[in-house]
């Protein structure tokens, strides 16, 4: 069967029309998600809460035990989040020296991050509780005598709180 000239632009005119009219199918029948990947490395799973959104809508903190690269890449992602850590005013940078080394900088908690720290500590012991079937790979503890770190709710006057304690009210 010989094919006329007229077929033949058709059927090469198809070939390209068929990638663009894909697309436009794919597009307006299975949209994107509102949590997808659009250029960023690492995205919440679920639209983040309220407090995270003011870190820059990144969640920062959760990047380093799933990072999804190695070496040059992953010094690359964890320089690119102290940054913004710094930025966001939770870390700060100190300049320090060693004998025979070149001069480097340590990051430290700021007044901002040491208040956020209660709230990093509950989440990584949900984490460890609930989600890590090991019970976690990290266990924290107390400088000085050792003992184990944990996280608990207290009013004022230093009773322990728990959710039925808490009653809501707006400040006045």
């Amino acid at each position: 069967m010989k094919l006329t000239p007229r077929v033949k632009l058709a059927l090469i005119a198809s070939l390209f029309a068929l990638p663009i009219v894909a697309s436009v199918v794919t597009y307006f029948f299975f949209p994107p998600s509102p949590t997808g990947n659009y250029g960023e490395l690492l995205l919440p799973p679920a639209p983040a809460p309220t407090e995270v959104i003011a870190m820059r809508e990144r969640w920062i903190l959760m990047a380093w035990d799933r990072a999804p690269c190695e070496g040059a890449c992953l010094e690359k992602i964890t320089a690119m989040r102290l940054r913004d850590l710094v930025d966001e005013g939770l870390l700060e940078k100190r300049a320090y020296h060693e004998p025979g080394q070149r001069r480097r900088e340590d990051y430290h908690l700021t007044d901002k991050g040491e208040d956020l720290l209660p709230a990093l500590l509950a989440l990584m012991r949900w984490g460890d509780r609930w989600v890590r079937a090991d019970g976690g790979r990290v266990r924290l503890s107390h400088k000085d005598c050792r003992a184990p770190i944990d996280v608990e709710i207290r009013c004022g006057e230093g009773h322990s709180v728990t959710a039925a304690d808490i009653q809501a009210a707006r400040p006045s």
